[in-house]
């Protein structure tokens, strides 16, 4: 275990002293696979399935906050829906204008769940982001959880307006109500709304307790919550539920948050300490738990230098070290200063420095 503590710790520093270039790394290639798998699925634009456009986009959006390129990806979504039609295109554009007003307005920090939630549907673990909006954000984050979950159901169901019109004479009016009905009575998106939900919730509640192994217990039940609404949802709701798909999906999920919590939270409850304090009005109970932080073992005394000093890995990474000793600078000994030339002062010895103030007074 110490071992990947300490390249955990590893990381940490080299992301700290690199963030500046791998951010926009991280981004741009974030970028690329949404906008590359918004074209997949939709592509009836043909300038924006092109891949120099694409890439000029993700460009952008590496320079961008993320909800830049959140900003972008609805744009593209909302796009490729006008290239279906007139209708559909408007459709989308109030739809996603109304969820945009309420995630800037309630949930702006969770642009990476709005950007991560199709690709966890497009791995079968949808799960994972409702279960990391309940460890890292709060039960207010539930919002962008069901946001991302509409949005890969709504885009899925593009292609079947695509192909109505494509087979019919639809009118508008027609195309509009076929559109409303498919996303208001579409079982399936709305179970997983409720399973999104209700993971965030649980995880988030449990989360904040003050128990030992909060994170463990907060991921154990929001994957319990989340397969049980699925399955019973399922059968009450006559939704098709694929138990393998489920079971795989899920335990993945739960890997991913674990590998989340030992980058996040990750503490030795074995060292748990109990401390009392008191002032004039109360007392305070403080349960304290340490942070797992790397051997220093490894960096004792006998692999410093000669003279005992600790190497400079281990000041970058645990962020103390010997101090250095500083010396003053030396003080210059006046005793040991040169003499004054002895013809410089006779040469000043019988001047009369007061008639010559004088003189210069009269002058001015």
């Amino acid at each position: 275990m110490t071992v990947f503590i300490e390249l955990r710790e590893k990381i940490k520093a080299f992301y700290a002293r690199y963030d500046i270039y791998i951010l926009p790394v991280v981004k741009f290639a974030l970028a690329m696979v949404i906008f590359i798998g918004i074209n997949n699925m939709l592509g009836y634009l043909t300038i924006l399935n092109n891949l120099f456009v694409v890439a000029v986009l993700a460009l952008i959006c590496a320079i961008l906050p993320l909800n830049g390129t959140v900003v972008i990806g609805v744009f593209m979504i909302v796009l490729h829906c006008f290239g279906v039609g007139l209708e559909v295109g408007g459709f989308a554009l109030l739809m996603y204008l109304l969820m945009l007003l309420l995630y800037f307005r309630f949930v702006p920090g969770d642009a990476l769940a709005l950007l991560m939630s199709p690709l966890a549907f497009a791995f079968n673990i949808p799960g994972t982001v409702p279960l990391a909006l309940g460890l890292l954000r709060g039960p207010v984050s539930a919002i962008s959880g069901a946001f991302g979950v509409v949005s890969w159901y709504f885009v899925k169901m593009v292609d079947g307006i695509a192909e109505m019109k494509s087979i019919g004479d639809a009118s508008l009016l027609d195309v509009l109500k076929e559109m409303l009905d498919r996303l208001v009575n579409n079982k399936a998106m709305l179970l997983s709304v409720i399973a999104c939900v209700a993971v965030v919730l649980v995880a988030a509640t449990i989360r904040k307790l003050c128990a030992t192994y909060a994170w463990e217990i907060a991921i154990a039940a929001g994957c319990g919550v989340y397969v049980l609404i699925t399955l019973l949802g399922g059968l009450f709701m006559k939704v098709d539920t694929q138990l393998l798909v489920l079971i795989v999906g899920i335990a993945g999920a739960a890997v991913i948050s674990l590998i989340l919590e030992f980058f996040v939270y990750s503490v030795d409850y074995a060292g748990s300490q109990y401390l009392q304090f008191e002032d004039d009005e109360y007392y305070y109970y403080v349960k304290a738990i340490p942070k797992r932080l790397g051997s220093r073992s490894d960096y004792d005394r006998s692999d410093g230098d000669e003279n005992g000093e600790q190497p400079e890995e281990f000041e970058r990474i645990y962020g103390v070290g010997r101090e250095k000793e500083r010396t003053a600078p030396p003080v210059q000994d006046i005793a040991a200063a040169p003499d004054v030339p002895e013809d410089a002062a006779e040469k000043f010895q019988n001047v009369d420095f007061t008639s010559k103030l004088e003189e210069s007074l009269k002058d001015l």
